[in-house]
């Protein structure tokens, strides 16, 4: 079995990375998101900043070894 844990991030840098690879799949996720592209295609940063402040994040998942040291949820 495996287990993990959530960690939210709120850093932008670390929000813009996998929400430009999502949006790339589903242009449909900048509705759910607030965030809106520039005309070159990237994500628009002040948008984006504006959706952390009232509390966007994306989850990262940590994996837990259930048959080795560590954390265990």
């Amino acid at each position: 079995m495996v287990e993990a844990r959530p960690e939210l991030v709120a850093d932008i840098e670390e929000v813009a990375r996998p929400l430009a690879v999502m949006v790339a799949v589903n242009p449909g996720i900048k509705a759910f998101t607030g965030s809106s592209s520039r005309p070159d295609g990237q994500i628009d940063r002040a948008r984006l900043e504006q959706a952390v402040r009232f509390g966007f994040r994306v989850v990262r998942w940590h994996l837990n070894d259930m048959d080795g040291p560590g954390d265990h949820v």
